[in-house]
């Protein structure tokens, strides 16, 4: 008889993100171009830097979650003076 295991949880692929916010820039862009927006290099430079600044706050922020639920929980210290030093005798 086999056991059944818990399903792994699964990562998010970096690809899915980068073709993602690809799809996410393009769509902008066209839409923008659609209504009469009009871009020049520095509006297009900063947009990226802006959207790569997201994606990595993002990602550092999921690593100090799962960081943090992967840790074992401490016990927590009561203080109580008995804790700490026994009785002598």
């Amino acid at each position: 008889m086999t056991s059944i295991q818990p399903a792994r949880r699964r990562r998010v692929r970096a690809s899915t993100i980068v073709w993602g916010s690809m799809l996410v820039a393009a769509s902008i862009f066209a839409i923008a171009v659609l209504l009469g927006g009009h871009f020049n290099a520095a509006t297009v430079l900063w947009t990226v830097i802006g959207f790569g600044t997201v994606l990595i706050l993002a990602a550092i922020v999921t690593a100090a979650v799962r960081a943090a639920r992967s840790r074992p929980s401490m016990p927590i210290d009561s203080g109580a003076a008995e804790d700490r030093h026994p009785p002598v005798g």
